[in-house]
């Protein structure tokens, strides 16, 4: 099976940002990306087109493709930036969940003239203050921030932020800075709500004993988790803590995660169905579930967040949540505008996207006995 579209331009744009491409060189013929990328040619030059289309590239007749002067930043000799732009810094600018971010915050930026910069800190907290303050020495006008994972506790790490704050205006987008007095605004999903829309569904169903499944406590969980506990709640279902299961590895690990853990909660819970609250999880779950010969639906439901990216490439439809990255980029950009401005809109610190609930076909109907 070929490349999906979004990930082959992700990883073009990467070879221009990083520099693998420099400015001025040909880059491979379609032809030889199609290879590459075991994908048709016409995907490959739809990848080119839009490319072009976005100043990345440009084309010469029976010459070639070649990468532009304006789709690298250019720095003065100072080190500065030297046209006016916006940096967005998450965790790996080849994640699927920020391809459509970083378009919607591009569009939105564009209608101002300002250019955008991504970066990477790989969940490391040193390194994204590292560069958060390169970042402002280079002269960008604000940042768009995915923070990296911190202990609610890390003092160190909220000074640090906060210290920034006096050089520079930040957006957070998708997570937030949780339980600090930090004034940064912020752009999230609707967490709560869809965690509680989708956990309905279940209930709806039939479902009683749902193991939900996280492994971190960032903003974005703790909401769903709040979500999730609310549905149980309004039904009538008790919350079990050995319900609510903490994998302590992070998604980068998940692939090569013994899923041994689940023979012993199939024995010992005996959940019905699972509530993964991201794709890595779901992935993880899937293998392990078909490890010990079951099936889904038929043996047990699987509900998750992300369930756009695994939809295209998934047998089946995974039932879940559907996340607005575009509209969620937008919305960051045009809050970091305001704020370029001093025309802030907000009246509160953020501002929420409303998800999509995606049917799918992982949520089976059963009669589950309320007593049980």
């Amino acid at each position: 099976m070929g490349i999906a579209y979004e990930t082959i331009k992700r990883d073009l744009k990467k070879k221009i940002f990083e520099k693998t491409w420099l400015v001025g060189i040909k880059i491979p013929s379609s032809r030889e990306l199609a290879a590459v990328y075991n994908c048709s040619i016409n995907t490959i030059e739809k990848v080119l087109k839009e490319l072009q289309r976005d100043g990345f590239l440009h084309r010469e007749e029976r010459r070639g493709t070649f990468v532009t002067e304006k789709a690298i930043p250019q720095e003065s000799p100072s080190g500065s930036i030297n046209f006016d732009s916006v940096a967005t810094v998450v965790d790996d600018v080849n994640s699927y969940i920020f391809s459509k971010a970083f378009r919607g915050i591009e569009d939105t930026l564009k209608t101002r003239g300002l250019g955008l910069i991504i970066s990477s800190h790989d969940n490391d907290i040193y390194k994204q203050q590292r560069i958060l303050e390169d970042l402002i020495t280079k002269g960008v006008r604000g940042i768009i921030l995915y923070p990296a994972l911190a202990y609610e506790n890390d003092l160190s790490y909220y000074k640090g932020l906060e210290s920034l704050l006096e050089n520079i205006k930040i957006v957070c987008m998708d997570r937030y800075i949780y339980n600090s007095h930090i004034p940064i605004p912020y752009v999230s999903s609707d967490n709560f709500y869809s965690s509680y829309q989708v956990t309905q569904h279940l209930i709806n169903n039939g479902h009683r004993k749902i193991a939900f499944v996280r492994n971190c406590n960032v903003s974005t969980v703790i909401e769903r988790k709040m979500g999730f506990q609310q549905a149980l709640y309004d039904n009538g279902i008790p919350f079990r803590n050995e319900m609510d299961i903490l994998l302590h590895v992070s998604n980068e690990e998940l692939p090569d995660f013994p899923t041994e853990w689940l023979r012993d909660r199939f024995d010992t819970q005996n959940p019905t169905a699972f509530f993964a609250t991201n794709y890595n999880i779901a992935g993880h779950l899937l293998t392990g579930i078909g490890k010990l010969g079951l099936s889904i639906p038929e043996d047990v439901s699987l509900v998750s967040y992300e369930v756009e990216y695994m939809n295209n490439f998934m047998p089946m439809k995974i039932t879940g949540i559907i996340q607005r990255f575009y509209e969620m980029g937008k919305a960051a950009a045009q809050i970091m505008l305001n704020l370029l401005n001093d025309k802030p809109d907000y009246d509160i610190n953020g501002y929420i996207c409303r998800s999509i609930i995606s049917p799918g076909e992982t949520v089976k109907r059963i009669n589950e006995n309320p007593d049980s």
